[in-house]
């Protein structure tokens, strides 16, 4: 275990003994019987934001795509805002569900159905190629899968308190290290 180095974002991480544990990949999902095996991560932010609403529109059968989503404050959707959504909201149109396995179930039962679970919640599922990257455990481990997500922990905080240090470090923070000629995390 240790910190990136990484300008202010290694000093905010060090003050208040942030430990990454593990990382995790978010695995952008879909029914089993949809014959889309791969988007451009464009596409998924398009799909989640409703810019695109149909499976047409992204080599699929026509129909509108059911989107799927994790409710707010879970770590899968924080990766996925981060790394795909950038400053966009998804879609209000979106079915939030609070866990992985409600995420899993509600795509294994409706053939429409996108969504965005941990690597460990896939079964059942067809997994999406991100740019053409395999979400599997060769691109995990090497790191070339889009969306990979560090699992922290901070002793002695709550889980409000951590979005908070991660909210800062992943924001302003970087905003910091980028002025003063740093490479942001």
């Amino acid at each position: 275990m240790g910190f990136r180095k990484s300008g202010f974002g290694f000093v905010a991480l060090a003050v208040v003994g942030l430990l990454s544990l593990s990382r995790d990949a978010v695995a952008i999902v879909v029914n089993s019987g949809n014959p889309v095996t791969g988007l451009n991560i464009k596409d998924v932010a398009d799909i989640y934001s409703g810019r695109i609403d149909d499976w047409s529109e992204v080599g699929g059968n026509s129909g509108k795509i059911t989107v799927i989503a994790r409710a707010e404050g879970s770590s899968a959707r924080n990766a996925f805002e981060k790394k795909v959504m950038h400053q966009e909201r998804i879609t209000a149109e979106a079915i939030f569900k609070n866990s992985n396995s409600e995420v899993q179930e509600a795509v294994s039962h409706d053939i429409s159905a996108i969504g965005f679970v941990s690597l460990d919640y896939t079964y059942g599922l067809r997994v999406l190629a991100l740019n053409g990257i395999e979400c599997n455990m060769e691109n995990y481990l090497n790191g070339s899968y889009p969306l990979l997500n560090n699992l922290n922990f901070i002793p002695g905080i709550s889980y409000q308190q951590l979005e908070g240090v991660k909210n800062f470090t992943y924001g302003q923070a970087q905003d910091l290290a980028r002025e003063k000629k740093s490479l942001p995390l």
